[in-house]
């Protein structure tokens, strides 16, 4: 008589997986002598074989990803891995696992073994590209326009309370600071008209009122 010598879970050893997925407990086990493992190909991948085996649908699933989008180049935005549904990995001595991995229900994916000493988990980048859209650039206020040429540049006008008070108490050759911001702006906005020889008069920005007036004698500047 015919005596085959297939082990009993024949089915899920040609899978060749290393890792065994415990369903009633919610735990992805290391199988013995393994020492690398790699979330995605390991673990998330070989999960998806592991439930379509015999009846494996009936537990709860086990883990969820986000990122792997394509971007522009053939390049892909990085995978990171949640456990989900209070499944967990089983932590054995001397395994290195490589991947993004977080949990769902816990503070760790991971669980662990009685009497492991040691094991590693080590991050690949989170993002390898990010494809950006100029319109949600121009939307956010960081861009003004798609063609780098002509981009214009928006500075922040407010100030924390403390900086505007250290510098309102500032001065600088016996000029406060919030003249030398008037002076500043002036310069920048308002028109300069040479009044006499030498003799320049600063508008405010309204064009019409002098704010000052430098006289130029030699290499000197005399304000008045």
């Amino acid at each position: 008589m015919f005596h085959h010598s297939w082990p009993m879970n024949q089915d899920l050893w040609v899978l060749f997986h290393k890792v065994t997925f415990d369903g009633i407990n919610k735990l992805v086990i290391v199988n013995a002598g393994e020492s690398g493992i790699d979330i995605e190909q390991n673990v998330y991948s070989d999960w998806k074989e592991w439930v379509k085996e015999r009846d494996h649908l009936k537990f709860d699933a086990c883990m969820r990803t986000v990122g792997g989008d394509p971007t522009q180049g053939g390049d892909f935005l990085g995978s990171t891995f949640f456990t989900i549904n209070s499944w967990q990995i089983e932590i054995s001595d001397n395994v290195v696992f490589d991947g993004n991995i977080f949990s769902d229900d816990f503070a760790t994916p991971f669980s662990t073994r009685e009497g492991t000493k040691l094991a590693q988990s080590k991050f690949s980048n989170l993002v390898d590209k990010v494809s950006v859209n100029i319109n949600d650039l121009i939307t956010a206020g960081i861009a003004t326009t798609g063609d780098i040429d002509n981009q214009t540049v928006t500075l922040q006008t407010t100030l924390p309370t403390g900086v505007v008070n250290q510098l309102n108490s500032t001065t600088y050759d016996g000029v406060a600071f919030s003249g030398i911001m008037e002076i500043l702006l002036a310069m920048a906005n308002g028109r300069i008209v040479e009044s006499a020889t030498g003799v320049f008069d600063f508008y405010e920005q309204n064009n019409t009122d002098i704010l000052y007036t430098l006289t130029k004698a030699g290499n000197e500047r005399n304000r008045s």
